[in-house]
């Protein structure tokens, strides 16, 4: 359970004005947690903004000032969203910081199905961590081709239960103050997409922005963009439409291709309204932890592959690892 003392209030004063004389500003339209106002009131909550003023074993190695400040100075000087979420701030958390992503994958038993890393840059990742990623039948996905079609991530990031941006995957002309930046990587524009796919994911329950640099950042460049980027993801989160095909197929057109090495018949389901695309997993007398994988996000392009005769690598990855 959520509760005041593992949090401390929002305290700069900027926040407050926006809130109580913009009547338009999405400072307004947030339950924000101040030492004036008191810790919110949770009930009906939809969305929770945490920060998390936390260094002890990150890339930095210096002291730093306080970067929530900064992000949240920028963040509620924005517009409010034109829907109801319902979104409260708690405040900073303070959290050690540790390697936990090796613990993730590898740890025994694992029942992590999927764990996917979106652009990584080759340079910077040793060959057997991309094999690693392969003999899991994980997902790892090079910045290049995330920049030549983001399109393609969308199903990606829709099959996520949870999303983890470090800041770093940023060019460092957009996002300066990164812990490691580097003058390649996506666009802030790119991030700011990505978030707002993330948002519209019915499943994705946890978001969060990492290693930003306040004493890096130049004119708050970063702080600018990760406000945007929370900003689409609220965006993303008031728009979702709850497309999930389950029992019944009601609002889908489905389409069925055959194979003709195999024989194998793939199904397809298109949403009528949101036009995004799944794909039908064999689960049937599988374990119930594999119940929820029944329709596997996909890309248009993945029917048009399948059209062709070709197995979608989405397709095969996932049924390897329900076999």
């Amino acid at each position: 359970m959520l509760k005041p003392e593992f949090f401390n209030p929002v305290s700069d004063p900027g926040i407050a004005f926006q809130r109580d004389t913009v009547s338009d500003s999405l400072a307004s339209a947030v339950r924000i947690y101040t030492f004036e106002s008191g810790f919110p009131d949770l009930l009906g909550a939809q969305i929770a903004i945490i920060g998390v003023n936390e260094f002890r074993g990150s890339a930095f190695n210096r002291e730093f000032r306080k970067g929530t400040d900064a992000i949240r100075e920028k963040l509620y000087r924005l517009k409010k969203h034109e829907g109801n979420a319902v979104i409260v701030d708690l405040g900073d958390l303070s959290l050690n910081s540790h390697t936990w992503l090796g613990k993730i994958v590898l740890q025994q038993p694992n029942y992590l199905f999927n764990f996917s890393n979106i652009g990584y840059q080759t340079y910077f990742v040793g060959a057997a961590s991309v094999d690693l990623m392969n003999k899991l039948y994980f997902d790892a996905y090079r910045v290049g081709m995330v920049r030549s079609d983001i399109t393609e991530i969308e199903p990606v990031i829709r099959s996520a239960d949870m999303l983890t941006v470090d800041l770093s995957v940023i060019r460092q002309s957009d996002a300066p103050g990164s812990a490691n930046p580097s003058p390649n990587g996506m666009a802030g524009e790119e991030a700011c997409q990505a978030m707002m796919y993330a948002g519209l994911n019915d499943r994705l329950t946890a978001a969060g922005i990492f290693e930003y640099d306040l004493n890096a950042d130049l004119n708050q460049q970063t702080a600018h963009l990760v406000a945007q980027m929370i900003w689409y993801f609220i965006e993303g989160f008031t728009n979702r439409k709850n497309d999930i095909p389950m029992l019944n197929h009601n609002g889908f057109i489905t389409y069925t291709v055959t194979l003709d090495a195999n024989g194998s018949e793939l199904v397809f389901l298109k949403h009528k309204t949101t036009g995004r695309w799944w794909m039908e997993m064999p689960v049937q007398g599988k374990s119930n932890r594999f119940s929820r994988h029944n329709f596997l996000p996909c890309s248009y392009k993945d029917y048009q592959q399948a059209c062709q005769n070709e197995m979608p690598d989405r397709y095969w990855q996932a049924f390897q690892k329900l076999s």
